[in-house]
């Protein structure tokens, strides 16, 4: 007889498995180490970090509040994305709605965290800096003590 369970993060449980019990995880089982990229706030604070697309150096503004990576046409082109093509939305902006170009980046890198297929808005005007969005936020867990942001990748 087999059980399957998930375990949530930091605690432990049970399993009943026919007339015996399993404590999962075992207490000597050794755990395995957790992916992390921690990073400090800057002026305003706001949190900056240098990234990778596909491979390529990108300068990112963490932003929470932000449904997707977003880039602009300038930063598209010199990442080599074939966003000309890409299906049309719109975005909402702090300065309204625009019209974007929808694509999927093959590869974010923040630190050791890592994503693959994230979706990405391409905007007609220039950024300062690409936002990093929740399309690669939201598949870590995160969590912001003081000037601290400390992402983690999921156990």
């Amino acid at each position: 007889m087999s059980a399957t369970a998930r375990r949530p993060p930091g605690r432990r449980q049970v399993l009943q498995l026919g007339l015996g019990a399993l404590l999962w995880p075992p207490a000597h089982a050794p755990r395995a180490a957790t992916a992390q990229f921690v990073l400090r706030a800057g002026p305003g604070g706001l949190f900056h970090a240098q990234g990778l697309v596909n491979g390529r150096p990108v300068d990112f503004l963490l932003d929470t509040g932000a449904s997707a990576v977003t880039l602009g046409q300038d930063q598209a082109e010199a990442l080599g994305l074939a966003w000309r093509d890409a299906p049309r939305g719109l975005a909402q902006t702090a300065l309204g709605r625009v019209e974007a170009r929808l694509l999927e980046l093959d590869d974010v890198r923040l630190g050791p965290l890592r994503a693959q297929r994230v979706g990405a808005a391409v905007l007609p005007s220039a950024l300062p800096q690409a936002l990093l969005g929740n399309t690669f936020l939201g598949r870590f867990d995160w969590r912001r003590e003081g000037a601290l942001l400390t992402l983690r990748a999921p156990r």
